[in-house]
């Protein structure tokens, strides 16, 4: 049975409030924050797709086996910290041998797939929109009802009043909206995520950021703040997006 929040008496509601939002968008802005899931650039070389593929299935492995992130450091017999480089996919910490090393301490093997033929493989109560429907499976999880907070239309007034100071005409690709926000969240596809931050009132409401999604229209990067809920499994809260590069 899915464990309950702990104001399961009361009525939860559907999403963070705008102060929620707030503060949890200022917690993943600020620089020093390690808590933010690291995905691949999309010039990435072979050898950091292998490092990132290795990190995700030991990621995999502590979600199916159930594993706090002390108990897979012990098991893997590194630190904690290293444990943590791990699960947030900071690959350009370890070298290709050592996370090798880390899955054959786990019992597991290593499968190589190489391709030739030159195709590449697909990577896998404020105001809120209606729920879309998306197909992702993300922390091994089908999901597929997104609801989108509004809280971005701030970035695009901000946006607005810019342009309009400097007297330049904006670039509409720079204005977000539900289609390319559904867009980034199914980039999510297929990815283990690792959270360290819940809702200081519904305990069920899990917060994750992770870096690049991509908008295709500019080909920007951006971090996204989204999140699950333990008590609705097919459900994922779209909350706030950054610059990569914001400070």
């Amino acid at each position: 049975m899915v464990g309950k929040s702990k104001k399961s008496l009361d009525k939860k509601p559907i999403f963070p409030n705008e102060e929620e939002i707030e503060r949890i968008t200022k917690h993943f802005s600020d620089p020093n924050c390690k808590e933010i899931n690291i995905g691949l650039n999309p010039n990435a070389t072979e050898l950091d797709k292998a490092k990132y593929d290795i990190c995700q299935s030991i990621n995999r492995y502590k979600r199916v086996n159930k594993l706090t992130p002390s108990e897979l450091a012990k098991r893997i017999k590194i630190s904690k910290e290293k444990t943590d480089d791990i699960l947030f996919g900071r690959i350009n910490n370890f070298n290709f041998e050592e996370l090798v090393s880390f899955t054959e301490r786990l019992k597991g093997h290593l499968e190589i797939k190489i391709n030739y033929d030159g195709k590449k493989t697909s990577p896998g109560s404020d105001k809120i929109s209606k729920p879309y429907l998306i197909n992702a499976v993300i922390d091994g999880r089908k999901r597929t009802k997104l609801v989108i907070s509004y809280h971005y239309e701030k970035r695009n007034i901000e946006y607005l009043k810019g342009c309009k100071k400097r007297g330049i005409k904006p670039d509409k690709n720079r204005l977000f909206n539900d289609k390319v926000i559904c867009d980034m969240v199914q980039q999510l596809d297929k990815k283990e995520l690792e959270s360290r931050g819940t809702h200081p009132d519904w305990e069920a409401w899990k917060y994750y950021a992770y870096e690049p999604v991509v908008d295709k229209r500019n080909e920007r990067n951006y971090k996204i703040i989204i999140f699950l809920d333990n008590d609705d499994l097919d459900f994922v809260g779209f909350v706030n997006i950054l610059y990569t590069d914001e400070k």
